[in-house]
């Protein structure tokens, strides 16, 4: 199956042609004359046979056959701005018919993008940009009707036997040629056939079986953009509407979640702040109300009792006024367990298993931040701004697992106004 990244990029290089060339483009197929790969002057027609079938008939091609560097199929002089045509064909190439075919294919199709300025930008490095464009030229000679020339003569291989002492052994020779694979550059012949409405019967005529075989898993694998429904003009439109169709259960399910969040900042994390900064700042007040009661020993036991007494008086009221705080705070932390413990429980994505050690608090009473020791358990903490003593958890909080939960009712039992 090919690469995502592949096929973006083979229908970009088809959508360049397309602009660039549209115009002159055939919605046939090439059919090739008869020729000897042995004969240079076979080849020869063969050239003109293939330069005639895409408008090159004002021009010569001269076509030879040379030694060239490995992996190397053939070359074109693109620098003569006259009527002749320079190629070279390797000898390796010219051992095979298909490969010949495939070949000039190639190299005349780097003409036709010479002819029309047609390039990828080179502003990429050259390595790159030099194999881009020569893909591009693979494309174009499928593009120009030569398709079934490149699906049968990318890959080549002729069998043989050899006589050895014990007899004969059988000898193979395979041969590849352009710069993208059989599947590759069946995916392209499949888009550019699709894209001109050409019928399935005349696009596998005359593909070899081992092209056919590649076709037919191209086809299979790319469903769903080898789509008649892309010639529709209003194609978009209903792409655009399965668009938000898809879309529509995610921002269903958004509103819900944003819905019972605020459920849940209404009825119990605004009420339990609310408790929190409230009972704070009550604390804060007793704490400054009993400190504020004389306390000063002096030598009249009498005094001292009656001081005592009266300062045990002002504790007893300061006391029985937070008596309804703590209850409130039980019944609340006896909730929050229980809400925690769920999370727990349910685990992943509401449970986060790393554990939360604050590195930090701001002080409950004046709001502001102080840095406090790390995993040293339920600390006094003494705000050193407003001298606000308080009590801090310094280390992670253990979760108690529940086997059972009941959690229906107590959040308007708990959590009421």
């Amino acid at each position: 199956m090919l690469k995502e990244t592949h096929i973006e990029s083979f229908i970009e290089k088809i959508t360049i042609l397309e602009k660039s060339l549209g115009s002159f483009a055939r919605f046939d197929f090439y059919d090739p004359i008869e020729f000897d790969p042995s004969d240079i002057i076979s080849i020869q027609k063969l050239g003109k046979s293939m330069a005639n079938f895409v408008g090159l008939s004002d021009l010569t091609f001269i076509i030879s056959i040379v030694s060239q560097k490995k992996n190397v199929g053939g070359h074109i002089d693109l620098s003569n701005t006259g009527n002749d045509v320079f190629i070279v064909l390797s000898t390796d190439v010219a051992k095979y018919k298909d490969a010949v075919l495939a070949t000039l294919a190639h190299e005349i199709s780097h003409k036709i993008l010479a002819l029309n300025s047609v390039q990828i930008s080179v502003g990429s490095p050259q390595p790159l940009y030099e194999r881009e464009n020569e893909v591009l030229t693979d494309i174009t000679a499928v593009y120009s009707g030569f398709g079934k020339q490149m699906i049968n003569g990318c890959e080549c291989s002729i069998s043989y036997e050899e006589p050895t002492i014990d007899g004969t052994r059988k000898i193979t020779k395979s041969l590849r040629t352009g710069y993208i694979s059989r599947e590759q550059f069946s995916f392209v012949y499949l888009m550019i056939c699709n894209i001109r409405k050409i019928e399935r019967s005349n696009y596998f005529a005359d593909i070899n079986h081992v092209g056919k075989t590649v076709l037919k898993i191209s086809l299979n694998e790319n469903i769903p953009l080898i789509n008649g429904e892309f010639h529709k003009t209003d194609y978009s439109q209903s792409l655009n509407k399965s668009f938000s169709d898809k879309l529509l259960p995610l921002q269903k399910d958004l509103s819900l979640i944003k819905t019972l969040i605020n459920v849940l900042q209404h009825h119990c994390i605004t009420v339990t702040e609310s408790h929190l900064n409230k009972s704070h700042l009550e604390l804060n007040k007793i704490q400054k109300q009993f400190s504020q009661i004389p306390t000063t020993a002096n030598n009249n036991p009498s005094l001292n009792y009656l001081n005592n007494a009266f300062m045990k008086i002002e504790y007893d009221k300061l006391i029985e006024n937070f008596q309804p705080n703590n209850s409130k705070s039980k019944k609340i932390i006896q909730g929050l367990y229980k809400i925690t413990n769920l999370i727990y429980k349910f685990g992943e994505p509401l449970f986060n298993s790393k554990s939360f050690i604050q590195n930090s608090i701001n002080c409950n009473s004046c709001n502001k931040e102080f840095k406090i020791p790390k995993n040293k358990g339920l600390i006094k903490s003494i705000c050193p701004y407003c001298d606000y003593n308080q009590l801090v958890n310094t280390s992670s909080l253990e979760l108690k697992k529940l086997t059972k939960v009941h959690s229906s009712g107590f959040f308007n039992k708990i959590f009421s106004r």
